[in-house]
């Protein structure tokens, strides 16, 4: 009876120990297929799937030596950096660092602050939310969490800055275009076939002046050997110093002009007009 009890132990036993192990390396076998897939296509989602495998495991596989490599790197350069460009240096090796061994958990808290010093918020706040799927301790949570926020607030500063920065670069465009549109406004040219461009003028001269109206410039009333003449249906959009031609609101293939920065001269297509004031 007594041996009879002992082999149903044994068996009992062996059974929970076959099970256990079979479990272990269903769990290895879907950690090592993450990982690969991890390391195939590095992103937030292939990430996360090793990561909360990790957690999930009593028995961490250990650092390669690779990666230790690439964290002591970043780590050295990262007291070293001094510009955005640098903390770029140091992002890379932490991101390598992450590559060969997702599993470990400080790469991403000192990647996210790599990020941070480098302008890359919204990696910095995508691995400290990596960071924070791992069994961290209240405490460790709390400060990543917090640094998250203070994450967010930065880049809602900085976002606020490039789009003042943008604002103001648009204003001072749309300045200088009303300047230069003001100084050509009601300027007198004189016109030139390609074949007579000289100082001394063309054969027949054709004095015409220039009408801006908004973003478009007519030519209008103007005056050829003496006699009174119009341009009829000739104009042009505007787009900086270049001119696209219109005749009767079609527009005219190849038949841009452009205007000298100091508003001397219009070159349009084989003609050329030479300001006379």
């Amino acid at each position: 009876m007594k041996k009879t009890c002992l082999a149903a132990v044994f068996i009992f036993i062996f059974t929970l120990m076959f099970i256990y192990s079979s479990l272990a390396q269903t769990d290895n076998d879907e950690f090592q297929q993450a990982l690969r897939e991890y390391q195939q296509s590095s992103s937030y989602s292939t990430a996360e799937k090793v990561i909360k495998l990790t957690a999930a495991m009593k028995k961490l596989p250990p650092i390669p030596e690779e990666a230790r490599k690439h964290f002591v790197r970043g780590s050295v350069l990262f007291k070293d950096a001094k510009n955005s460009d640098d903390f770029v240096q140091v992002k890379d090796e932490f991101k390598e660092a992450a590559r060969i061994a997702p599993w470990w958990q400080d790469v991403y808290f000192n990647y996210a602050l790599a990020c941070e010093a480098a302008g890359k918020y919204d990696d910095a706040v995508r691995n400290l939310r990596l960071y924070m799927l791992f069994n961290l301790s209240d405490t460790e949570a709390r400060t990543a969490q917090d640094k998250i926020y203070g994450i967010e607030a930065r880049q809602e500063k900085a976002k606020q800055v490039a789009e003042k920065t943008q604002d103001e670069k648009r204003a001072k465009k749309i300045r200088e275009q009303e300047d230069f549109l003001r100084k050509i406004n009601g300027a007198r040219y004189v016109y030139y076939f390609w074949g007579n461009r000289s100082d001394t003028g063309a054969e027949t001269q054709y004095i015409i002046t220039f009408d801006v109206r908004g973003d478009t410039i007519i030519q209008g009333q103007g005056l050829a050997d003496g006699r009174d003449w119009f341009e009829t249906g000739l104009t042009y959009k505007i787009d900086g110093r270049k001119l696209h031609c219109f005749v009767r609101g079609e527009a005219i293939p190849k038949g841009d002009a452009v205007i000298a920065e100091d508003g001397s001269s219009i070159t349009a297509g084989d003609t050329f007009y030479k300001r006379l004031h």
